[in-house]
């Protein structure tokens, strides 16, 4: 799969079997965030364009996708804090 319709090629499969890992592992596409922006824009074309089981999974994926998302922000927002944090407070010798 290469070009602009590669992420088409991969949304004709049965939509159950669609998920993230198995089109990272088809897509060649570089670099990474080019593959998730390819992932993110078909299925949001699914879930706006078509109806049924299609829009359904594609719905759904899109919202698993948006919720990890913010959920690896919050934890980088907050190993950043804790780094932050822990430079602040005093070394005690001998611990």
């Amino acid at each position: 799969m290469s070009g602009i319709h590669e992420y088409y090629e991969y949304f004709k499969k049965n939509p159950t079997n669609w998920n993230f890992i198995d089109f990272l592992n088809e897509c060649d596409t570089e670099p990474f965030d080019a593959k998730v922006d390819k992932y993110t824009k078909g299925l949001e074309k699914i879930a706006n364009n078509q109806q049924g089981e299609r829009t359904e999974r594609a719905q759904l994926l899109l919202n698993c996708f948006k919720k990890a998302s913010e959920n690896l922000i919050f934890i980088e927002s907050m190993k950043k804090w804790r780094e932050r944090r822990l430079s602040r407070l005093p070394v005690i010798q001998g611990f």
